[in-house]
């Protein structure tokens, strides 16, 4: 067992937290990993840093013969604003890694990607799914996490296609990823004009359940949908069940994201959430048997994204001459890969080429449960 020590001052500015999985006097090639807050402090992130060291142990046991050895360094974008860029410059320059997975928020993750623009460091986002950092077409960029662009798509051919619902209230959290989440879904219908009606609730906060069953009523509504993190979720879920309101409940890919632990039977739930498109359990089942067995408690699932990642950048690195070009080159030439968190390919732009699913009850198989 190797023990390893870490503190919210070696994720600053001052050091990173390093890991390799064990001693060696081999050559090192780094694998930068950004989280957005302090992993002694944020959940989401201690997973995000756990899930890249199993994931560093993995590949430093499959590429065993070769001369060199992986090695994790971590930064945190938490602190003031622009922390996040600086913190990824230090990465490239300072670490010189051979590539970034990043586990941010959309703020932290556009900062980020500012830091690698003019460097030719693979950036893999595995968390923020704001579409606009795909859509600057930085050739290094790539999400393995589907972006609100895909995610409106999905729900939208859901609502319109699959329900045929005709009104619906939509919810927004107050984060920023939220926003642009709610951006981007209300711009595919004015590009894409329906007879769906979308009556979107603005202020959350203030609203009561007799306010919310009025505008229920008026608006005719047959489904609520929410985008936003599982607290604001869970606030919107008993804010409605206190006004009766009897309607499916809809979330986007942030409902997942931030789930920290395995869905429990009671939770709060959504009736239908974007998910990857998992075909084959075995490696999602795989990843959970080796995180639980190594760490001692059961991840949420978005680290299986962030497993996938560090795992395709140290691929791509060992396939692509441990070079940052060949890195680039082996991700954008990449036809197919299953990996924990459903199968793994790239648009031009960057983005995941498999489609975002939208899952529910009868396939919470695919998930860590209690």
């Amino acid at each position: 067992m190797i023990l390893w020590f870490w503190s919210a001052a070696a994720l600053g500015s001052s050091a990173p937290f390093n890991f390799s999985g064990q001693f060696s006097d081999k050559e090192i090639h780094k694998i930068g990993l950004m989280v957005s807050s302090d992993p002694e402090k944020d959940l989401l992130s201690r997973q995000a840093v756990d899930a890249a060291r199993l994931a560093v142990t993995q590949l430093n046991q499959k590429f065993a013969s070769e001369p060199y050895q992986f090695h994790l360094s971590v930064r945190t974008g938490e602190g003031d604003w622009g922390s996040a860029s600086r913190q990824s410059v230090e990465l490239i320059f300072d670490e010189e890694v051979l590539a970034i997975a990043g586990a941010l928020d959309g703020e932290n993750a556009h900062l980020t990607q500012m830091a690698i623009a003019k460097s030719h460091v693979v950036y893999l986002e595995t968390r923020a799914a704001d579409a606009t950092l795909s859509e600057v077409n930085i050739p290094f960029f790539f999400r393995n996490f589907p972006s609100d662009r895909q995610q409106a798509e999905t729900i939208a051919d859901f609502l319109l296609n699959q329900m045929n619902f005709t009104s619906v209230l939509l919810f927004t959290g107050s984060r920023f990823d939220d926003r642009a989440a709610s951006t981007h879904f209300k711009n595919h219908f004015r590009r894409n004009p329906s007879h769906l009606s979308i009556t979107e609730i603005t202020d959350s906060k203030s609203l009561n359940s007799a306010e919310l069953k009025r505008d229920a009523e008026i608006a005719r509504a047959e489904a609520i949908l929410v985008l936003g993190d599982k607290t604001f979720f869970e606030t919107v879920y008993k804010l409605a069940s206190q006004a009766g309101l009897n309607l499916p409940f809809i979330a986007n890919g942030s409902f997942l994201s931030s789930q920290t632990g395995a869905f429990k039977t009671e939770a709060i739930k959504p009736d239908f959430f974007i998910c990857p498109q998992i075909t084959d359990s075995g490696p999602l089942r795989n990843f959970n048997d080796a995180f639980t067995s190594e760490y001692g408690y059961t991840p949420g699932v978005h680290t299986a994204f962030v497993f996938d990642a560090v795992i395709l950048l140290g691929e791509a690195a060992a396939y692509g001459g441990n070079s940052r070009d060949g890195i680039r080159n082996y991700l954008s030439d990449l036809q197919i890969r299953k990996g924990a968190s459903g199968v793994v390919r790239f648009e031009t732009m960057g983005d995941s080429k498999t489609s975002p699913h939208l899952c529910n009850g009868t396939e919470a198989w695919l998930f860590p449960r209690e």
